[in-house]
């Protein structure tokens, strides 16, 4: 009789361990960490952001990028687009820079944390005007004024350390389960950073009396080539949620 209720007691505060453990996690992947990450991004040393892009630059250099075939004068007209649009657009005080890379074909933009902003050719060959490239560039410095690389970046790190503390070594399993994690919380946030970023890139556009729908043709015509290209489209692989995407573009654009 004692065995039984001394197995059920077990059970009872196993049971309550395994709830605590849960609602420590919850609490940790989706309200600490995003807030600490968000704050710590703000007071990373202006040095190491600097250290930070040029690494990120250097390495995607190394391992993909080639020397752009873009004429000279169309980069011209296109720094000079972007530094008209960060004029208008940023206050951080990022060191920005505009740069164009060959990529195997993909259509790719990306920020790096102190304002590097990359342009791959076929992104810039998919471009049917100046405007969809200035839609880019908006979303692009939205990612650098709202930290969202750093951010992701801090956010990362401690989810894994965090949740390696809270479950312990658990081996094979317990590291998968943990990856896991990290993998889908980074989509979220993701996905939250995409949608404040085009927010973003639309109501510059409105402000400066360009047309919002820019945006919405230029992911149109990067999901066409990715449709038609077995590796996919990087950019809208890393932006996801094409259709939510839209729809709060056209939202925005009837709010105005």
């Amino acid at each position: 009789m004692n065995s039984n209720q001394d197995a059920k007691n077990w059970l009872y505060i196993s049971l309550s361990i395994v709830v605590v453990i849960a609602v420590l996690a919850y609490q940790t992947v989706f309200v600490i960490v995003p807030y600490v990450s968000t704050e710590l991004a703000k007071k990373v040393p202006p040095s190491i952001v600097e250290f930070l892009d040029e690494m990120t630059l250097e390495s995607l250099d190394e391992e993909g990028f080639s020397p752009s075939d873009i004429p000279k004068e169309t980069q011209d007209r296109l720094r000079h687009l972007f530094t008209s649009l960060v004029a208008e657009n940023a206050q951080s005080g990022r060191a920005y820079q505009l740069v164009f890379r060959a990529w195997d074909g993909i259509a790719n933009a990306m920020a790096l944390p102190n304002g590097t902003i990359v342009l791959t050719d076929r992104l810039i060959e998919l471009a049917t005007n100046d405007e969809q490239i200035a839609a880019v560039l908006l979303h692009e410095i939205a990612h650098v004024e709202e930290n969202h690389g750093l951010e992701g970046l801090i956010k990362s790190s401690l989810l894994s350390v965090s949740l390696s503390a809270l479950f312990g070594d658990v081996g094979a399993m317990g590291e998968i389960l943990v990856q896991g994690a990290v993998f889908g919380t980074d989509l979220k946030y993701s996905r939250d950073a995409e949608l404040e970023a085009d927010a973003f890139a639309v109501n510059a556009l409105l402000q400066g009396s360009k047309d919002p729908m820019s945006l919405e043709e230029i992911l149109s015509s990067i999901s066409g080539d990715a449709d038609n290209d077995q590796m996919g489209s990087t950019w809208l692989s890393s932006h996801p949620d094409l259709p939510q995407r839209i729809e709060q573009i056209r939202q925005i654009k009837l709010a105005m």
